[in-house]
């Protein structure tokens, strides 16, 4: 989109764009530059901006916040993979029936169960409070999640006795929305790991792509790491993300949260992100290369990985229609080229 097509757009919103919105705008922005208080007009700009980013680029709010794209010009947006954008690529390149068994948590575990590495049950009609007694004479602590939820929501760690009425209550909790549950072993995690933030699992989000050949690349990892007393990671709770070197799993970037703010530190544990090695990255690598093809339909892939106490890299999750966040904020550069490059051989294959 042109610079000219972009002017005119922002002249005919300033004419027309609702007082109402522009304080929905505001609201959404002023967290990140409070200073905007201060200057009126610098204000009136950036609102006129953000809708216009929104309405003609095709990216959210909350990407134009997260991207910082203020401070980036309409080239260089154009640049980054929005989530609308990479909805439409993804959903060509992954088959409907793969991305629905993506979807399905235990249905991912009962495929890939030799790479989970733990015990876990699902909660449904057919298995039901006796399922959950059984899996709660084997474990004391474990984790329960929606069995179709994203993006952390309905992750919960759960912590219980053996007594059968206090059972029946923390079975009651977890299945009264009706949704089917899914119960996870609590992963014990490395040492390395564990570090980053103990009170979270703290995951590796790892992109592979399966080629019209059949070769397997990594093509992007990036570090995610919770806050002190959160035990989800993911940046939508308030974790951290940084950039990691895919050949040598050290940190090559600062971290970088939702709202675009760079840490060069962990602000409870005090560390600092650049140069940190995780943990047995050759068996990393061999094990999300391994995992690339599993899975009937799925070319491009974001895995969640950690690295458990026996220094073995396991799967959390697998995502058919994965964020691109850690991709690009982590290294404050979009990579739509990129992903267009890697895809190329394979939309043109699809399209004949």
């Amino acid at each position: 989109i042109d610079l000219a097509t972009v002017e005119a757009y922002k002249n005919n919103l300033r004419e027309t764009l609702p007082e109402r919105r522009k304080k929905h705008l505001f609201a959404i922005i002023h967290k990140a530059l409070p200073e905007l208080k201060r200057d009126d007009d610098k204000t009136e700009d950036l609102l006129i901006d953000m809708q216009m980013t929104q309405e003609l680029l095709g990216f959210d709010l909350a990407e134009y916040v997260s991207f910082k794209f203020w401070d980036k010009t309409v080239e260089e947006r154009q640049e980054y993979i929005s989530n609308a954008f990479k909805a439409t690529v993804l959903k060509k390149v992954n088959t409907l029936a793969g991305r629905s068994t993506a979807d399905n948590k235990f249905a991912m575990y009962k495929l890939l169960k030799p790479y989970y590495r733990r015990d876990a049950a699902l909660l449904d009609n057919d298995h039901g409070y006796e399922a959950f007694r059984a899996f709660c004479d084997k474990h004391t602590q474990f984790v329960k999640k929606s069995n179709f939820d994203s993006l952390g929501m309905g992750l919960k760690k759960i912590s219980q006795d053996k007594e059968d009425l206090v059972l029946r209550n923390v079975y009651d909790d977890l299945t009264e929305n009706g949704k089917k549950i899914l119960l996870e072993e609590l992963i014990v995690p490395h040492p390395a790991v564990a570090f980053l933030n103990p009170d979270s699992v703290n995951t590796v989000r790892v992109a592979t792509f399966v080629d019209p050949e059949g070769n397997v690349s990594i093509q992007d990892c990036s570090m995610r790491i919770g806050r002190a007393g959160s035990f989800v990671d993911n940046a939508g709770a308030g974790g951290i993300l940084v950039h990691i070197n895919k050949e040598t799993g050290v940190f090559d970037t600062t971290g970088v949260d939702k709202t675009g703010a760079r840490y060069e530190t962990h602000p409870e544990q005090g560390y600092t992100f650049l140069g940190y090695q995780l943990p047995a990255w050759d068996d990393f690598r061999a094990t999300v290369t391994e995992l690339a093809d599993k899975v009937e339909g799925l070319r491009y892939i974001g895995w969640d990985m950690t690295c458990n106490a026996d220094g073995k890299w396991v799967v959390v999750e697998c995502n058919g229609i994965m964020q691109f966040f850690g991709q690009q904020a982590t290294v404050d550069q979009g990579r739509k080229k990129v992903l267009m490059d890697t895809l190329a051989s394979t939309l043109e294959m699809l399209d004949q």
